[in-house]
């Protein structure tokens, strides 16, 4: 849940919480560190704090946190910043930069679906996912004539995911996360 302001000065803050827990239970999971071996949970719990500044009526700068707790993996504190010019009514320039965490599912770490057509087993010893993410967005819509529109723009961005998770062949047709 969250909560947001709409105040008519130059700040703005949106706050919240956030909770989820995975639950599974059955032959088809694996958890070798649950009391019940078939049995598996996962709990995350974030809050977060996010400040919009307008430093000019053509300019803004929004600043965020966000913190957490997970039962299986360090959660990190997670910045973001973003940053909107509007020299005019044509030109437009925003960028953002952000950390990022994802935890491995319940499903991609202890989910076993072997049958007739299918070969998918989780895998224990996944790490969470960590990312950096940068981006510049530049546009430019200049006024034409009625009925006419015209759109120019540069898009830049930045990705990089570290212990990246993903569904992968370990052998034909045999796949793990």
């Amino acid at each position: 849940s969250s909560l947001s302001s709409s105040l008519p000065g130059k700040l703005n803050y949106q706050l919240g919480i956030e909770y989820l827990q995975e639950t599974g239970s059955g032959k088809r999971i694996v958890d070798t560190t649950s009391t019940n071996m078939n049995e598996s949970v996962a709990q995350n719990i974030a809050g977060w704090l996010s400040l919009r500044y307008q430093l000019t009526p053509r300019m803004q700068l929004q600043a965020s946190m966000r913190y957490g707790y997970n039962n299986r993996f360090d959660h990190p504190v997670l910045p973001a910043v973003n940053f909107s010019w509007r020299p005019n009514k044509e030109w437009q320039v925003r960028g953002s930069y952000a950390l990022g965490f994802r935890a491995p599912s319940l499903k991609e770490r202890h989910f076993n679906f072997i049958d007739v057509n299918h070969f998918i087993i989780g895998n224990p010893e996944l790490k969470a996912e960590y990312s950096q993410n940068a981006r510049v967005n530049i546009s430019y819509e200049p006024e034409t004539a009625a009925n006419n529109q015209l759109s120019l723009g540069l898009k830049l961005f930045y990705n990089k995911i570290r212990d990246r998770i993903t569904l992968a062949a370990f052998e034909p047709l045999r796949f793990n996360y």
